[in-house]
């Protein structure tokens, strides 16, 4: 067999060794490289592993933080605004991912620039990051929630939304870790409002201690927080955990620990209530409607009802008011408001398209009565002469009525506190506005204020 066999060359056996080797040598890489992409998925699997662990725990906090979120969704009656500056846009987030914010939440600014947290505010405070700024962002929140109630259908639904509902404005105007290194502290102050009492907090947290996303958070978690205590919204113990909740202010150790440098919290309630802002100068205008709840702030009314009231609270654009001393009231007064519902709702089915339901029918206008404290004939009426008036809209002819006091005693101060409202009035009235003794005997001023 050995002689049958072709005789091997020196050539063609060098060639032999040589492709054998050739192949040996790429299984060897084909294997380093297997070996790699072993390696590399394992690397891919634990760090996949890590972030499905930190993404649990993530989650874990946040279904705790939305179990309070939702428990806040669960007050009725009350509707928030918040303005935030500096920091604490996380809460944005917070309150976003949580289903049923338009339940609870009007409205959120962040008025960053300074120009905008001035018009927002309505003024310039001494210092962007401080108490009195973070008041103004509050005051300014809440009458944002109310104008945007206001803003809503031309109803008698929409003027008893004004004074049944609770409006809390929140603001927040914080100093945190910015591009370049802050001097100063690392702060923040947050308040609420609603219409009577005031909520201050006051946060500095530790230097270097959190990045900017930490410090972020701290505030947003404030402002959670400091909503739940104005709803009166009881938190779990795992809650607080999360929402950042520091010790007792004078526990310097535990706020060490937390990278807090200081805490303060406060509360602050008004002096005068009702009529007694009115008479006092505190407010210009107090909004009065009957309301079936027995908890609601205000006068009795007789028959079960209550009036829940509201100051300064503005109308919605196209509301019918009509103006007098109303004593006492009778059916005249009633029926002229009715007959001015009827004239304006064929007004507007001819020459407007405003304040129309869905099949296109005109809606009948509010009808607010407006009584003046300070009448320029009759002179300034006592707060139990005003109540007893007020009360008698309650069981009016087909009443409830809304009924609104002011401080205003010339049509040309209501214009002004009333913008976009139109006035009903009597033939005596008529005549009064256009006589120039109102307007210091000069015609001209009538003219102007007039036009």
């Amino acid at each position: 067999q050995r002689c049958c066999r072709a005789p091997i060359h020196r050539a063609q056996r060098r060639d032999y060794y040589y492709y054998r080797s050739l192949s040996t040598a790429t299984m060897l890489l084909w294997r380093i490289r297997a070996l790699k992409q072993t390696t590399l998925a394992g690397r891919h699997r634990a760090r996949k592993l890590l972030l499905q662990s930190q993404s649990s725990e993530t989650s874990g906090k946040m279904d705790r933080s939305q179990a309070l979120v939702e428990k806040l969704y669960k007050v009725a009656g009350t509707k928030i605004a918040i303005a935030t500056t500096g920091s604490g846009g996380d809460a944005i987030r917070a309150l976003t991912q949580v289903p049923g914010m338009s339940q609870l939440v009007m409205e959120i600014s962040v008025p960053y620039a300074k120009e905008s947290s001035i018009e927002y505010m309505g003024g310039e405070p001494r210092k962007f990051v401080s108490e009195d700024s973070a008041i103004m962002l509050a005051k300014g929140a809440f009458e944002r929630a109310r104008l945007l109630t206001a803003l809503g259908k031309c109803s008698k639904e929409t003027v008893k939304a004004l004074t049944s509902t609770r409006f809390v404005g929140i603001g927040c105007s914080a100093a945190v870790v910015s591009s370049r290194p802050r001097r100063g502290k690392h702060h923040g102050y947050l308040a609420a409002y609603d219409g009577s009492s005031v909520w201050t907090r006051y946060v500095s947290l530790e230097k270097g201690r959190r990045d900017r996303k930490g410090e972020d958070q701290c505030f947003a978690k404030q402002i959670l927080q400091l909503a739940a205590d104005v709803l009166d919204v009881k938190q779990d113990d795992d809650e607080e955990g999360v929402l950042f909740v520091p010790p007792a202010s004078d526990d310097a150790a535990s706020l060490k620990d937390m990278g807090i440098v200081a805490y303060k919290s406060d509360r602050k309630q008004a002096k005068h209530s009702g009529l007694q802002r009115l008479s006092a100068g505190e407010a210009s205008t107090i909004l009065y409607y009957a309301s079936s709840d027995e908890d609601s702030k205000g006068v009795g009314g007789g028959g079960g009802l209550v009036l829940s009231h509201t100051h300064d609270s503005p109308l919605p654009k196209g509301t019918l008011i009509l103006s007098g001393s109303f004593n006492p009231l009778h059916k005249g007064h009633i029926r002229l408001g009715q007959a001015a519902q009827k004239a304006v709702k064929e007004f507007d089915e001819k020459m407007t398209t405003e304040n129309k339901d869905e099949e296109g029918e005109s809606a009948l206008r509010p009808v607010v009565f407006e009584i003046s404290f300070k009448n320029p004939d009759k002179g300034e009426i006592g707060n139990e002469e005003a109540e007893s008036r007020v009360k008698q809209f309650v069981n009016a002819v087909d009443g409830p009525w809304p009924v609104v006091l002011s401080t205003s005693s010339l049509f040309s101060e209501k214009a002004k506190l009333f913008p976009g409202c139109w006035f009903v009035v009597g033939a005596d009235t008529a005549i009064r506005i256009v006589d120039p003794k109102y307007y210091e005997n000069s015609k001209l001023a009538m003219y102007t204020a007039i036009m």
